[in-house]
């Protein structure tokens, strides 16, 4: 579960990243 939760915010980032692109 931790792992999963971690890897999601890490999508979060960037998805924020490639949204300011």
């Amino acid at each position: 579960m931790l792992p999963f939760h971690a890897k999601n915010r890490y999508s979060n980032v960037e998805i924020m990243l490639r949204s300011q692109i």
